[in-house]
Formats: C-alpha cells, structure tokens, sequence
C-alpha cells in the first residue's frame, strides 16, 4: 500500500507531532512495511486453532490506594490546560 505525504501530515497532526519534511520519504517507506506485514499476517490461517481463554479468566489485583501522578505531569501533554486543569472540548450544549 503506497502511503502519501498527505496521509503522513494526517497522522502526524492526529498525533500531534512534528514531522520534518525531509523524513517524509523514510517514514512513507516504513508505514508501508508495517502496513505490509499486517498484510501477511492478515493471511494466516487460524481456523484450525482452539480459543482457550479460561486459564486468563478473572485475574485481578488487590485494590490498594497509591500516589497519583503529579499535576504538572499530567498537565505537560495537555493540549490546553485552565487554573491546573485539562480543558477538554464541550460535548453538550448549554
């Protein structure tokens, strides 16, 4: 599958990182080769394979009280942030 400078500007803006024009080239060749192997692995058969999730069933961990993460850790990869808060888009109207 043959990614564009388009679709790379695209993801790069979704994830919200800069991506220097002249890696565009490299980077399209590597999305590609992922894309690729997705590709193959999309073709192996599983049909004769037994899904077996009992032995992971209901695995779960004591519910004990730790330390957050502090604000300004939070805070540094908000997109927009308030008075030490995260702002997020409005969802419902007034």
């Amino acid at each position: 599958m043959k990614i564009t400078h388009d679709e790379i500007r695209h993801v790069a803006r979704l994830a919200r990182i800069e991506i220097p024009e002249d890696q565009f080239d490299k980077l399209a060749q590597d999305m590609e080769n992922i894309v690729d192997m997705v590709a193959q692995l999309q073709q192996v058969d599983l049909s004769d394979m037994e899904l077996n999730l009992s032995a992971q069933c209901n695995i779960f961990r004591e519910d004990e009280p730790m330390p957050s993460m502090p604000r300004e850790a939070v805070l540094q990869n908000a997109p927009a942030k308030e008075a030490g808060c995260v702002l997020v888009p409005r969802v419902m109207e007034e």
